[in-house]
């Protein structure tokens, strides 16, 4: 995708210019390539995917887990990831990006974030500090997204952050990432939302475990393509929830250049039709 996210709209201080090295990368299943980019081909799930953490107090911990779907910081997650109780934005967001090939993490600011007024699904950028400073991109990997869905009983599958990790705010330091896979399969599709409040619009009930910090990660199906992320769990019913892609499509990302030239304002479904994120019907 050319160009990236507007500078003059960071407000929050540069305070996550840090970056660490990887000390152990564990993952629970052989999924590093089990998702599709967007040129159709497998894609390493473990750097289009990233941790969310809210810096306000110390040791940084993960709140959620977020995936770009597009190549220049353009990432999708869970709603309520991002919100408190009362639907606000939660102060001092970054995504702890993961750059296998460097054997490296980089901590970046969230900014710009969209929320569904309705559906537990959110946007938002990463702010890339390069582009800002030298208007050169910093490319990520990116997941395929897609509309069509999984019937009842097919396997789904979905890769995430959960909660324990600890990041240190010092330059230099090193951190241990453990993914977390979960596998289940669909129960039942509930375009009407489960119910009027947690989950009023178009998602899944599921039988996939869904760990603490695995909301708004991506849930894939068939070829690796995204079709919803992660919302909810009912221990209890022994069930998830996970929240469709589709409701991604009408959010607008506010002052955006793209091809050389500013927009006050552009939707994911515009993006879409330009194929910069990539989307099937």
């Amino acid at each position: 995708m050319p160009d990236g996210p507007d500078s003059t709209e960071k407000t929050m201080s540069q305070q996550f210019d840090v970056t660490g090295s990887i000390e152990d990368l564990r993952t629970g299943a052989p999924i590093e390539e089990g998702f599709r980019d967007g040129s159709g081909n497998r894609v390493d799930g473990l750097e289009a995917i990233f941790p969310i953490i809210s810096a306000q107090e110390h040791p940084w911990q993960p709140i959620g887990t977020g995936f770009f779907i597009s190549n220049n910081g353009l990432f999708a997650t869970a709603k309520h990831v991002l919100t408190d109780a009362s639907g606000k934005l939660l102060p001092g967001l970054a995504g702890v990006e993961t750059v296998r090939r460097e054997n490296r993490i980089r901590i970046r600011d969230v900014i710009k974030v969209a929320l569904h007024p309705r559906a537990d699904v959110a946007i938002g950028f990463l702010f890339d500090k390069g582009f800002s400073e030298t208007r050169q991109q910093t490319l990520n990997k990116q997941l395929r997204l897609t509309s069509r869905a999984p019937v009842a009983g097919e396997k789904i599958v979905t890769l995430a952050y959960p909660l324990g990790l600890v990041i240190s705010d010092h330059p230099g330091y090193k951190v241990s990432l453990t993914t977390c896979v979960s596998e289940g399969r669909i129960e039942e599709h509930l375009p009407e939302g489960r119910d009027r409040v947690m989950l009023p619009s178009n998602c899944y009930q599921t039988s996939m475990p869904v760990a603490g910090g695995a909301s708004g990660g991506p849930v894939g199906f068939g070829d690796g393509s995204v079709f919803a992320l992660n919302s909810t769990e009912s221990p209890a019913a022994a069930c998830s929830f996970v929240s469709s892609v589709v409701d991604l499509l009408p959010l607008r990302i506010p002052n955006v250049h793209l091809f050389g030239e500013l927009r006050a304002e552009i939707s994911i479904q515009e993006l879409a039709d330009m194929g910069l994120v990539i989307y099937d019907e």
